[in-house]
């Protein structure tokens, strides 16, 4: 019986950890997902161009 309830409370702390890991990374994925982007209220002339110039704010024409 001690075997049983040592066994029940191994699995279910692995079970929480499992279960905080897998909560932790979809809260992290949707906190990016609804981030605005730094951009987003710029005029489309002032936008970063981080390909070409390493994310500084370039006017473009």
């Amino acid at each position: 019986m001690r075997f049983l309830s040592k066994s029940f409370i191994f699995f279910f702390s692995l079970l929480h950890r499992l279960v905080m890991v897998v909560a932790g990374a979809h809260a992290f994925m949707l906190r990016n997902l609804f981030a605005r982007h730094p951009d987003a209220d710029r005029p489309r002339s002032v936008k970063r161009d981080w390909r070409k110039y390493g994310g500084r704010a370039v006017r473009r024409g």
